[in-house]
């Protein structure tokens, strides 16, 4: 408070230029005043702090400065930090970017992040992207990121977008069972029980199989027990079966499904794990205390 106050007497004498302060929580009210004043004299004193040997303090707020002006000159500026060289700069930068919601800022971030090798900066741009739901430049990097760790954050970020046809299109184009069952953990979040129940039927891999169940239990809409039911019928893996078997008995409310399977397992050991089940359900669901 002292030191705003000590500025604020120079500044009743005159503007105050922050160059000519020694203090370095002066240089930054200076700034302030001088970029609501005169934006455009204080730009270039803002420019000099940046590129200048002062403190990394001294930087970040003169880039906050940058951030906030709408001076042409002034994105300029931010959009060149973004680009590269002080690493913790460009992350900032990137961020203040992002907040602006420029028309041309979603594919300024698309070539910062396919000519940067900086695993921080990715997944701010990631982030930015998530935040903005642009599925398109997430599907994007996820299609072309040669980095396993980052494409999967790429994917996670799609699920939390309803990425349903992008997801989709990664799934389909995945050759291993470890790329499907990541892209099918994403899927859980999305809502597309049709898709999920397709992966369910055709995959090869019971493993697959195994997370598209687990998939389907933790959808909200459409008929998720109805939906294990039907697959239920058509399943071969035991495993697999038993997956389905423990998903519909976490259902308290609703034991029919199960009841439903029990009466047409024929696999003793499986009906075992059924009845088991049924057992821990007659206090919510007389259907089971009926089939017992």
């Amino acid at each position: 408070d002292s030191k705003a106050l000590e500025l604020e007497v120079k500044q009743s004498k005159g503007p105050v230029s922050p160059e000519t302060e020694t203090d370095e929580d002066i240089k930054i009210l200076a700034l302030n005043g001088l970029m609501q004043s005169d934006p455009e004299k204080a730009l270039p004193q803002v420019e000099n702090m940046l590129k200048g040997s002062h403190s990394p303090k001294l930087k970040r707020q003169a880039l906050i400065v940058i951030g906030q002006s709408s001076l042409p000159k002034a994105q300029q500026d931010l959009e060149q930090i973004a680009r590269g060289g002080n690493p913790d700069l460009q992350v900032r930068a990137i961020q203040y970017m992002s907040q602006r919601r420029n028309p041309n800022t979603p594919q300024i971030l698309v070539e910062i992040y396919t000519s940067s090798s900086d695993p921080t900066v990715k997944r701010t741009i990631l982030d930015t992207f998530s935040n903005s739901r642009d599925k398109e430049r997430l599907l994007q990097i996820a299609k072309g990121e040669k980095d396993a760790n980052l494409r999967g954050q790429a994917i996670n970020r799609l699920g939390d977008v309803d990425g349903q046809p992008e997801l989709w299109q990664i799934y389909q184009a995945e050759t291993t069972s470890e790329g499907r069952i990541g892209v099918l953990n994403a899927m859980q979040r999305n809502g597309n029980l049709e898709k999920l129940a397709e992966v369910a039927r055709t995959d090869k891999d019971p493993k697959v199989r195994q997370t598209a169940i687990q998939a389907i239990a933790t959808q909200e809409a459409g008929t998720p027990s109805a939906t294990l039911t039907a697959l239920y019928g058509t399943e071969q893996d035991e495993k697999v079966k038993q997956t389905i078997i423990d998903h519909l008995a976490s259902s308290r409310g609703n034991c029919k499904p199960l009841v439903d399977v029990a009466k047409s397992e024929k696999d003793l050991k499986l009906k075992l794990r059924i009845v088991d089940r049924l057992s821990n359900m007659t206090k919510s669901c007389p259907a089971a205390t009926e089939y017992l």
